[in-house]
């Protein structure tokens, strides 16, 4: 499988989270948030994702935002609040030229009494011939950004000492059978939303990119009960709604955390859903 159907570098070595350092923040302070912007259809490409400059990152449910990201697409948010949950998005500026959605990151950043380190927002693309959103436009007729859809890839982060050619029983390999950083994407599980009325569940191919090869397959596939090799899955709104959604994530043999994310119309939710 490879990562060309996961999306390369999806999670950080370093987790959402407070890195194990000092950050010097006092009781009552705000803490900062640090991470990289890039952007969503590179990932699969290479070995890692194409950074994105001049992109904006905000806390939904507040007037803090960061300067626009710098040219290795790094940013910095002064002042979160500490002890609580946070969501965060990524939108462009004029120096994007509206190449990317404004997008949002399901399970940004859990509570920190430190300064959280290692987040990275995926902008996804827009207007562009590799564009996940625009090719769902395309198929289905649903603007997922101005909607407010939900994107979801599934994935394993698996010991990379599996050798599958050397011991193809392990299995790790039933799952990963091309290994590569210790991390795939997971095929064959199914999604589960909470809130009722919202929209269905799709099951995705791909990315454009990695269907390039194949003109006849199309993005979303609409008999497909389970993911399939890139994991991927989207959640087509029946109308423009504003709530919190849960994912369950199940799959024989693998346990998931359900995950909890914000949408809203303007903004389209990216999620991975990790495997325990």
């Amino acid at each position: 499988m490879g990562l060309g159907a996961a999306l390369a570098g999806c999670p950080t070595d370093e987790p959402f989270g407070p890195a194990n350092r000092d950050s010097g923040v006092a009781p009552g302070e705000g803490i900062e948030l640090h991470g990289q912007v890039v952007d969503f259809e590179s990932c699969p490409v290479g070995d890692g994702c194409d950074a994105l400059a001049g992109m904006v990152v905000e806390v939904l449910g507040s007037s803090l935002q960061s300067e626009p990201s710098a040219q290795d697409g790094a940013f910095l948010i002064e002042g979160a609040p500490a002890g609580t949950a946070l969501t965060l998005a990524v939108r462009g500026t004029a120096a994007d030229g509206g190449a990317h959605a404004r997008t949002i990151l399901a399970g940004s950043v859990g509570p920190s009494d430190r300064d959280v380190y290692g987040i990275t927002m995926y902008a996804m693309g827009r207007r562009t011939e590799y564009a996940l959103l625009e090719a769902i436009m395309d198929q289905e007729g649903i603007d997922l950004e101005g909607s407010g859809g939900y994107v979801g890839q599934v994935v394993a982060r698996i010991d990379p000492e599996v050798d599958c050619r050397a011991d193809p029983d392990d299995p790790t390999c039933e799952i990963c059978p091309d290994l590569e950083a210790g991390l795939c994407a997971v095929r064959d599980a199914t999604a589960r939303i909470s809130l009722p009325g919202y929209g269905t569940i799709e099951y995705a191919r791909g990315l454009p990119s990695f269907l390039a090869d194949q003109p006849n397959q199309e993005v979303i596939d609409d008999d497909a009960p389970v993911t399939n090799v890139s994991g991927m899955f989207v959640v087509l709104p029946s109308t423009p709604s504003i709530g919190d959604l849960s994912i369950e994530i199940a799959r024989e043999g693998m346990t998931f955390l359900a995950l909890d994310a914000s949408v809203e119309p303007g903004g389209v939710t990216f999620g991975f859903h990790r495997a325990e």
